[in-house]
């Protein structure tokens, strides 16, 4: 009984070495696997507004609809810069972008010009910390650049970018996006609600 079963291990550790030690010529490839599903949009989109207005006679609301055909996501996030002026301490003119919301502080209070957005269009408006009318309130002739950022690399995505997202400046060159490509928008009838929001 001993001897058998001495035997049988032994007979076993070889078969086992065996096995492993033996290899073949490799085997053809497989079959290819089915097509995945579309991987999250990486590339970011801009877009500009030209001489803008907020006043009583557009309740101090000014909306604009994404192109239909440009891939833009539920989950993307909007950035909205405001053309605040020129800076040309460098020699040339170079404009200065600053990301809504941005206020203003005036003898009646302190007016705030803000955006918000979905996947198919951006509102931009103003509100203020008092009553606005005709009178006291005009924010006309307004430049804005909207950047549209996919999901994974917004400021708080997953792949988010070592970038200060408020400085227009490196967000374009981050996403590599140039004059060149900024797609025009113009101004539509506001359908989603009527007035701005007001925080």
């Amino acid at each position: 009984m001993y001897t058998f079963t001495k035997s049988f291990l032994g007979f076993i550790a070889l078969l086992c070495i065996g096995l492993v030690s033996c290899q073949g010529p490799q085997g053809a490839p497989g079959p290819a696997g089915p097509q995945g599903e579309p991987g999250s949009q990486t590339v970011a989109l801009m877009y500009e507004v030209n001489n803008f207005n907020l006043t009583a006679s557009n309740k101090w609301s000014s909306f604009y609809t994404f192109p239909a055909a440009d891939p833009i996501y539920l989950e993307d996030v909007v950035l909205t810069y405001l053309l605040v002026g020129q800076d040309n301490s460098s020699g040339q003119n170079m404009d200065v972008w600053q990301l809504m919301p941005i206020s203003y502080y005036n003898p009646n209070g302190t007016l705030s010009i803000n955006y918000n957005f979905t996947a198919n269009d951006v509102e931009i408006y103003a509100s203020a910390s008092y009553t606005m009318t005709a009178q006291n309130t005009s924010f006309t002739n307004q430049v804005a650049r909207i950047v549209v950022v996919p999901a994974d690399y917004s400021p708080n995505g997953r792949k988010a970018l070592n970038i200060d997202y408020n400085d227009y400046n490196q967000v374009k060159k981050a996403f590599n996006l140039s004059d060149a490509s900024v797609k025009k928008l113009t101004p539509v009838a506001k359908t989603k609600y009527e007035g701005p929001i007001i925080y």
